[in-house]
């Protein structure tokens, strides 16, 4: 055992506990533990809690409403400044907001992202791309999930299908849709050089409209490092002793 976070709230309904952490695991959960290590953190009653899931994320729009603020906050309106600036994408400015809002996410506890890259003619494939090099580079410190997600319409804009493939090739775990921007509701039959990318869709469009997955994780307490490793410790949120009946236990899954 290397670590010890004592005096840990996991429910208002049960005495504050110790847990403690071997080789990144929580190893034992106990209302206290004898054994002395070299690094013990004081919880001080807060409570330990999961990490938190971000079930929708796009992050290569990050941060692009400064550069072209919306005046009228309409769901037009936002699709058509988007497409406006999507169309101005570059690589590395991608990466860069990316990071900032994973970075964000990482302070904040968050260890599963499920990211909805835009798979159109305007932006090509940058977004699956940057997510696919950004699920490697933080694969230390929390999951990324990639929809490839036809933002502008699968059926109803040209090049989409064969795009959506391309996305799926490269490696997007799932792929979504979009019913609101496309011409009808109904699901028509689709021609394919692959017909199960027609099957996976019609499975992954649920998942995309459902509510989160719940995936126990336990989440970082601190800001990640430069070399971007996932740290060992849960999340000790900064809540009055007295925590909420929502509190829940950590998991053993890895931190």
């Amino acid at each position: 055992m290397e670590m010890i976070i004592r005096r840990v709230r996991i429910s208002d309904e049960q005495p504050l506990v110790d847990i403690g952490i071997a080789d990144g695991r929580i190893v034992a959960i106990e209302e206290k533990i004898e054994k002395k290590v070299d690094e013990e953190i004081d919880a001080e009653g807060r409570v330990a809690l999961p990490g938190f899931i971000e079930a929708h994320l796009h992050l290569e729009k990050a941060f692009l409403h400064r550069r072209m603020p919306a005046r009228f906050g309409t769901l037009e309106e936002a699709i058509r400044v988007t497409g406006i600036l999507k169309s101005k994408q570059e690589r590395e400015d991608v990466l860069d907001r990316s990071r900032q809002v994973l970075d964000m996410a990482i302070k904040n506890g968050t260890t599963l992202v499920r990211a909805h890259p835009d798979v159109d003619p305007i932006q090509g494939l940058i977004g699956v791309e940057t997510a696919l090099q950004l699920k490697e580079e933080y694969r230390d410190l929390l999951d990324l999930q990639i929809v490839a997600f036809p933002q502008e319409g699968w059926l109803k804009t040209e090049g989409v299908q064969d795009l959506m493939e391309n996305a799926v090739d490269l490696g997007a775990d799932v792929v979504g849709g979009c019913p609101y921007n496309e011409l009808s509701w109904t699901i028509p039959a689709v021609t394919s050089t692959r017909p199960s990318i027609w099957h996976r869709s019609t499975a992954s469009m649920s998942i995309c409209m459902s509510t989160s997955p719940t995936i126990p994780r336990i989440a970082a307490s601190r800001p990640p490092s430069t070399s971007r490793e996932r740290p060992s410790t849960p999340a000790i949120m900064a809540a009055s002793p007295s925590a909420t009946s929502r509190a829940s236990a950590p998991s053993n899954r890895k931190s």
